[in-house]
């Protein structure tokens, strides 16, 4: 039986390359914004109700300064340059600078991550009260995306070091991109609503 080809043979790859990875990402980039939205919407409904009702919010020994989220935000962003140079680097097939802004985004998420436990211990924000447990809960489960995007940048590095990165499949890449995107743009939502707002 004949086939019907609907693209000439030039215009048809050769062998495509599965998204299966980008694909993935995508699906963990929507999870992790569905789950940390939901936790912001309720923490910012209590904060609400808590000040229609002359209620303080945080208590009085809690000093939330904007100096250490104003740096973690200056991380994150600068790690979407780092993340792009990348990619770009790695369609170009220019190897070495593929590494430098991999490992570069990694040391800027690992910064990140240690700021976020510094700032937890300078902050006095106490577990017991409605508002720790909700500060703590979305920064955490914020903390945990971090986590997870530096590993599976940390896989893409490890695949980048064994050749399997390169113009022809990036996908890999592409999807911790994604999802490194979607938690830098997760910060900055939470960086306004928790730290600026208050």
């Amino acid at each position: 039986m004949a086939t019907l080809d609907l693209l000439p043979a030039e215009l048809t790859p050769a062998n495509p390359a599965p998204r299966t990875a980008l694909i993935g990402a995508s699906f963990a980039a929507a999870g992790a914004t569905v789950l940390v939205g939901s936790l912001l919407a309720m923490y910012v409904d209590f904060r609400a109700n808590a000040l229609s009702s002359d209620q303080e919010w945080f208590g009085s020994g809690v000093k939330l300064e904007l100096a250490q989220p104003n740096m973690m935000m200056f991380t994150l962003v600068l790690s979407l340059f780092t993340v792009a140079w990348s990619i770009y680097s790695a369609n170009n097939a220019d190897r070495q600078n593929a590494y430098v802004g991999l490992g570069l985004s990694l040391l800027l998420g690992a910064a990140m991550i240690n700021q976020t436990i510094f700032y937890y211990a300078q902050s006095g924000v106490e577990v017991a009260t409605p508002a720790g447990l909700l500060f703590y809960a979305v920064t955490a489960t914020h903390l945990l995306v971090v986590g997870l995007s530096c590993g599976l940048l940390a896989l893409s590095t490890f695949r980048a070091l064994a050749g399997q990165v390169g113009p022809g499949d990036r996908a890999g890449l592409s999807g911790a991109a994604v999802l490194w995107s979607a938690m830098v743009l997760l910060y900055c939502v939470i960086w306004y609503v928790i730290y600026v707002a208050k």
